[in-house]
């Protein structure tokens, strides 16, 4: 049978391939256990068949001489090659060939003629070693021409140390004079910057007007409130208001706390009160809560708002701190729950002929957060809902669609029932009130002890499904009750709820109040 060798990657086959074929050493024994490791190959069962070929030894593996008891083997008189008893395979494709050695370099030593004159110098009245005939072959024609006495050689020698001198005090002349020049190159990049930094001496490319010359009025001007006014899209783009008329009635509310506002300055707080001089303002009262609403409307950066206004990104940070302060403050003692008269003089005629009682629409809403480094903050804020780190909020709406009711933030592990209960909501019921909520919200004892009526889908007992009346009361309560969800919908308009980063959560309470009031003042959702 044709023999095959069993070397990862090697294709000899004796019935392609003459070579010489060898049986793995006796079991047990230490140099079969050298050949296996040599071979390399994974799983290798070893059995009389298994080969390694000749191509994977050296010469000096081989005994001098042939087998003569195996001369003649099968009818072929090519005699076997026998291995010495040491022999381990050990040419693979994996081995690489030793690298040629590279060649020494070549002699780049001075010529023949400086060697001679270095000996003449160092050896003072010794003769020369080389007769001048020995010195044809040197490149320098006086010295193949010329046969030098002692005293020539002598004053050559102190010639050349004489020309060697000078040409180092040239040398060091010229190294001195390139650092000179360096230093030279230097101050004139410095002094060119200088002049390009300088508006008075900035020379404009060609083609280009010098903005000197610019008139004022075509200059870009800092965004301001005139620029979005006369556009009530534009207000209610950058702002969230409706229109003009609602900022300015914004304004108006908070402008008698304005000149005295406390502005936030990280560890410190300046007032005008407190200085005997007024606070000096870089924008005005209406330009500083437009670039607070646009804060907290489009979440612009600090950079961002510090450009289009013209101001500092610091001066940004700590108006934006303390307007959001401000507003929180004076909104806040706004009564945002309304009276059973004023709720059912705004009842809508859904809610009129299916629950007429219905005081509020509550749900609960969260919004993501940056994760907190405190791991007890990070196990008290996860949801398990959203699979992340949240804020969670009780949302309370009227029949109408306005928003009545905000509670505090609470962590997002914090389940709705719980918010519910330690919100306060059911203290502003009056008994025959009723709430209307999702099916999560297991709060009927509660309820039923204040004498308020809990209106919520119903939920599956014993049954398999629910019956036609439940599927009707079902669909009835999830079509008012969307209207929470429009709400919610309102509040997260204001893209700074996006996600708060973690220098926002001593805040947090009151960027949410804020753009809850100001969502207020779109038109009712429900006519």
């Amino acid at each position: 049978m044709p023999h095959h060798c069993c070397v990862p990657q090697c294709v000899t086959n004796s019935g392609k391939v003459k070579a010489s074929w060898h049986k793995f050493p006796e079991k047990g024994t230490s140099l079969r256990r050298q050949w296996v490791h040599a071979v390399r190959r994974e799983n290798l069962i070893i059995s009389v068949h298994t080969k390694v070929c000749s191509r994977h030894f050296v010469d000096t593996d081989y005994c001098q001489g042939t087998d003569r008891a195996a001369k003649r083997r099968k009818g072929t008189s090519t005699p076997k090659r026998l291995l010495k008893g040491t022999a381990v395979p050990s040419v693979f494709p994996w081995t690489k060939a030793e690298k040629e050695k590279r060649h020494p370099p070549k002699d780049r030593s001075a010529v023949a003629s400086n060697l001679v004159l270095e000996t003449v110098v160092s050896s003072g009245d010794a003769q020369p070693t080389e007769t001048p005939g020995a010195l044809e072959n040197v490149g320098t024609p006086e010295l193949r021409t010329e046969a030098f006495s002692d005293q020539d050689w002598k004053q050559k020698a102190i010639d050349m140390e004489a020309e060697n001198a000078s040409l180092k005090h040239a040398l060091c002349a010229a190294l001195q004079q390139v650092s000179s020049l360096q230093q030279e190159l230097v101050a004139v990049k410095s002094a060119a910057h200088d002049v390009f930094l300088t508006d008075e001496l900035r020379v404009p490319p060609a083609g280009v007007p010098d903005t000197a010359s610019i008139p004022p009025s075509l200059k870009r001007q800092p965004f301001c409130l005139d620029d979005i006014a006369h556009d009530d899209k534009l207000v209610r783009f950058y702002t969230g208001l409706p229109s003009l008329k609602y900022f300015q009635a914004l304004y108006a509310f908070v402008e008698d706390s304005v000149e005295g506002l406390v502005i936030w300055n990280g560890t410190r707080t300046s007032t005008s009160s407190d200085d005997s001089t007024p606070r000096s303002r870089c924008l005005s009262g209406r330009n500083e809560l437009l670039l607070v609403l646009m804060k907290l409307r489009l979440n612009c950066h600090y950079e961002d708002l510090a450009m289009r206004f013209g101001v500092s990104t610091s001066t940004i940070s700590r108006l934006f701190t303390s307007w959001l302060m401000l507003l929180y403050r004076k909104l806040r003692v706004v009564t945002f729950w309304p009276t059973r008269a004023q709720v059912d003089a705004a009842m809508p005629p859904q809610f009129k002929d299916l629950y007429p009682t219905t005081r509020v629409v509550i749900d609960c809403t969260e919004f993501p957060i940056e994760k907190p480094s405190d791991p007890d903050t990070q196990r008290a804020t996860w949801s398990s809902y959203k699979n992340r780190n949240t804020f969670k909020l009780l949302v309370g709406a009227s029949p109408s669609g306005g928003i009545t009711f905000l509670s505090s933030l609470y962590g997002g592990s914090v389940s709705d029932n719980e918010i519910t209960l330690s919100s306060g909501l059911l203290d502003k019921l009056e008994p025959g009130d009723s709430i209307m909520a999702d099916k999560g919200f297991l709060i009927a004892p509660h309820c039923a002890s204040r004498n308020v009526t809990l209106n919520i889908p119903p939920r599956l007992g014993k049954d398999s499904q629910l019956s036609a009346a439940d599927m009707v009361e079902t669909r009835r309560i999830a079509s008012l009750r969307v209207h929470v969800e429009r709400v919610m919908e309102r509040i997260k308009n204001y893209h700074i709820l996006d996600f708060f980063d973690s220098h926002y959560f001593d805040i947090a309470d009151a960027i949410v109040f804020v753009c809850a009031f100001v969502s207020n003042f779109q038109p009712p959702l429900v006519q």
